[in-house]
């Protein structure tokens, strides 16, 4: 079962400047490799179902991401650090695919649209890192509930890679975009706000 909190992503933050991309950056490496350890690991009922989710949310963050860089609000510098999210997402949908060891689902369209609206309407920097930190922090949820909701130990490391990394995107964002030190650095990570195959199914 589940804990409704955890440990805060400010155990992040160790040894790392709060704004730099380099907190984000940093957690590639030790996750690069899972991909390449799952890559023959066939998961089934929930734990694969929950899978595909995460591959289908993860390719839909990539289409944000490209919806929000094309915006051509962000100077070259965050422009690099959305463009350097948006390969961490997508190296996360790799992984998702090669965890499930099946023909892989595609992007969730739902979760696209949510947000494509969004993204239209944001016409500052500031507007557009907000929306991009509220999915990041979202992302962070998930993956948090997933690491209690997981039964294949192989999956929840999976999972808690994932939320290193996306804990990591959010604090980044919400440095940057001048949220409340408490909102970005809580005490405690949450599974409130976390994106679910109810609210977004996977359409295969």
């Amino acid at each position: 079962m589940t804990s409704p909190s955890e440990p805060s992503r400010r155990n992040l933050l160790v040894g790392a400047g709060v704004g730099a991309a380099v907190v984000a950056i940093g957690a590639i490496p030790a996750f690069a490799g899972i991909a390449h350890a799952q890559s023959t690991s066939n998961l089934s009922g929930d734990d694969l179902n929950l899978t595909l989710f995460h591959r289908s949310i993860e390719l839909a963050f990539v289409e944000i991401y490209s919806m929000a860089i094309d915006k051509k609000l962000f100077d070259d510098a965050q422009t690099k650090n959305a463009v350097d999210f948006r390969n961490h997402h997508q190296e996360h949908s790799v992984a998702a695919g090669s965890l499930a060891g099946i023909g892989a689902v595609g992007t969730n369209g739902q979760l696209v649209n949510t947000y494509a609206g969004r993204i239209r309407a944001a016409s500052t920097v500031d507007a557009l890192g907000a929306v991009l930190f509220d999915l990041e922090s979202r992302a962070a949820s998930t993956y948090l509930l997933a690491c209690g909701t997981y039964e294949t130990p192989r999956a929840a490391s999976f999972a808690s890679a994932v939320l290193s990394i996306e804990s990591q995107h959010a604090t980044v964002l919400g440095s940057a975009t001048d949220q409340p030190t408490d909102v970005y650095i809580p005490n405690f990570e949450s599974i409130v706000g976390a994106f679910t195959q109810a609210e977004f199914p996977v359409l295969t």
